[in-house]
């Protein structure tokens, strides 16, 4: 997703800073939109007329129906080829199947929606510049940085993270009632928090603090929120925290890959192995409904289940489940799949090795 040319200077440090924290930063600000409980007052302005359809397909993408949702997205933009909406849901469909299944099949099909959707947004915005319209913009722009960052474009990128930013803060001055456009100022600047030991700017505690209320309060994306504190806490240690938000998304969403990849993981952090066990059998089972599959995340996954099996004393169950996951990772193409968030291929593979060699003794 990176190329792999070196860039001078201060720009080629940013790239590389940048890259580190870039599937983190996917899996944060693209959790899956979902809706909170209805406002007590409606959305004006570019999300009133369609708000139905929208909260639909929104609810479609976190339950992993992005069939359905990309019909029902050529409708939207069949019956109003003027508004965001269905290019942006498209594109979203799209992200949402290549970041959950980290395959790069989708890539040119979400570089020309998300392109299209952020030129609509902008001429929406123009001619009716409401407190949601700069809502719409913002997240529209927010998912065009993901696009022109993963074509190279670092600089422009930069830009449209900060034109996105500008956007979510205006929408939220003119409606301070407005949680959701916290959710992006948020992400944006936990992620900074991390770069730099801090010396870009952005507060932690501060951005967490966001994500909670936004949580609370949010119109539309308070479930986004959720699954964005989950990886926050998961990222820092706070597994017993990042577990009780999993337990209620999985009540939901139990066909996402996204959520059964961090309840496997953090069923294993806090010692609950047999259920973890289950979770990534479960989890194996959705990654090969879709084709293409991601060997790298099949070969993760396999690893992750010899070692739970190890560590229940089923040593023969372990050494076939390792020998299966090598072989994942031998077939892993780089240049068609997707790193995960929290762990490179790279580790993964030189845990499946270490593993290969410790486990014939």
């Amino acid at each position: 997703m990176y190329p792999s040319k070196n860039l001078p200077g201060l720009r080629g440090l940013l790239h590389r800073l940048l890259a580190i924290r870039f599937p983190l930063f996917c899996a944060l600000f693209l959790a899956g939109l979902i809706p909170a409980a209805a406002s007590p007052r409606p959305p004006a302005g570019g999300l009133s007329a369609d708000s139905r359809s929208i909260k639909t397909l929104i609810e479609l993408i976190n339950r992993s129906e992005h069939d359905s949702v990309l019909a029902l997205s050529r409708d939207l933009i069949g019956e109003d080829p003027a508004s965001p909406l269905g290019y942006f849901m498209a594109a979203d469909a799209y992200q949402t199947m290549m970041r959950d299944f980290r395959i790069k099949a989708w890539q040119t099909e979400f570089d020309s929606l998300i392109a299209i959707a952020s030129v609509k947004a902008t001429t929406l915005l123009e001619r009716e510049p409401t407190v949601e319209n700069h809502f719409i913009a913002g997240v529209v722009q927010g998912y065009y940085c993901l696009a022109l960052f993963g074509s190279g474009s670092y600089l422009r990128a930069i830009k449209t993270a900060e034109n996105s930013i500008s956007l979510l803060r205006k929408a939220r001055q003119l409606d301070p009632g407005f949680a959701d456009p916290l959710f992006g100022i948020a992400v944006y600047e936990y992620n900074k928090s991390k770069l730099l030991f801090g010396l870009l700017g952005g507060e932690e505690k501060a951005a967490v603090a966001k994500l909670r209320k936004v949580e609370k309060e949010g119109r539309y994306l308070s479930t986004n929120a959720s699954y964005s504190l989950q990886a926050t806490y998961l990222e820092n240690g706070q597994y017993d925290s990042a577990l009780v938000i999993n337990d209620h998304l999985y009540k939901y969403y139990a066909a996402s890959p996204s959520c059964l990849y961090h309840r496997a993981l953090l069923l294993e952090k806090t010692g609950r192995l047999e259920e973890a066990l289950q979770i990534w059998e479960q989890l194996i089972a959705t990654l090969q409904r879709r084709q293409p599959v991601s060997n790298g995340f099949l070969a993760e996954s396999h690893y992750h289940l010899a070692w739970l099996n190890r560590q229940l004393k089923r040593d023969e169950n372990a050494r076939k489940l390792l020998i299966q996951s090598a072989r994942f990772a031998a077939r892993r193409r780089a240049d068609e799949e997707l790193e995960g968030s929290y762990i490179k291929f790279k580790e993964i593979k030189g845990k499946i090795n270490s593993a290969l060699a410790e486990w014939q003794q």
